[in-house]
């Protein structure tokens, strides 16, 4: 891949956030790790819709505005 594909790709906004969540001790824990190395997200709430609406406010954080994603979506893992 060339240089100038590599620097618009790094660019582009990103569609959808992926988050693993897991229920631990009774809370659900979200986590997502950044592709570009960059950090991440993790969050964690004892409700469905705390822990949503805290995931939202931390990509919007994360992410410049430009880039910021259209949706989050949810991989629950069990243990």
């Amino acid at each position: 891949m060339e240089a100038d594909q590599k620097s618009t790709r790094a660019n582009a906004p990103v569609a959808e956030v992926v988050f693993t969540v897991t229920e631990e001790d009774g809370r659900y824990v979200a986590r997502w790790d950044d592709p570009s190395g960059k950090g991440g997200i993790t969050s964690q709430s004892e409700s469905w819709e705390g822990l949503e609406e805290m995931l939202w406010e931390a990509v919007l954080s994360h992410f410049d505005d430009e880039k910021v994603p259209t949706s989050l979506r949810y991989v629950f893992l069990r243990a």
